[in-house]
């Protein structure tokens, strides 16, 4: 299953070393609880253009929150039939413009990254100026546009100092 995990008001931590899985303040000795760790990757199908965030750093945030994406529509992916609304062919993804409608979650260069504020703000005018292609484009039981919906609140809540982490989770 796909999941996307948002960090709200996140910060970068500074002075935090990592011992026995649990991150530490250095300057206080305590615990940091909220935290995640940003690391880019830079294998060569990865596009690095979305790192908005530094590499190699831990960020603390206020609050977490996941959104499961389990929407199947009779054996298709949402990423696919989204993919379908804009135009977008998986097999030749290279043919699509890197800024074009809902790349960041099209291209499977993108999968696996971290969205920060900018991209989270772009993928949301994406949603806003599709929203009314997408109700007619729905499916029978409205799943597509519901799940279309749920998909752009998440990645409104990471608009303003916030990340979303894009990732598989066995279920």
């Amino acid at each position: 299953m796909f999941v996307y995990t948002v960090y709200k008001e996140i910060s970068p931590v500074h002075a935090a070393v990592n011992s026995l899985g649990s991150w530490i303040d250095s300057t206080t000795g305590q615990k940091i609880e909220k935290a995640f760790y940003e690391q880019h990757d830079d294998s060569s199908g990865c596009r690095s253009v979305l790192n908005e965030l530094k590499d190699s750093t831990l960020y603390a945030y206020e609050q977490v929150l996941e959104y499961p994406l389990a929407c199947d529509y009779q054996g298709r992916d949402w990423h696919d039939m989204l993919g379908e609304l804009v135009g977008f062919d998986k097999d030749n993804h290279e043919a699509y413009p890197a800024g074009g409608p809902f790349a960041e979650l099209l291209n499977c260069e993108y999968w696996m990254t971290t969205l920060g504020p900018r991209t989270a703000a772009k993928l949301v005018a994406d949603f806003d100026a599709w929203d009314d292609r997408a109700r007619s484009f729905s499916d029978a039981g409205g799943e597509f546009y519901l799940t279309y919906w749920w998909v752009r609140t998440c990645l409104s809540h990471a608009v303003k100092n916030g990340a979303v982490k894009l990732h598989y989770a066995l279920s």
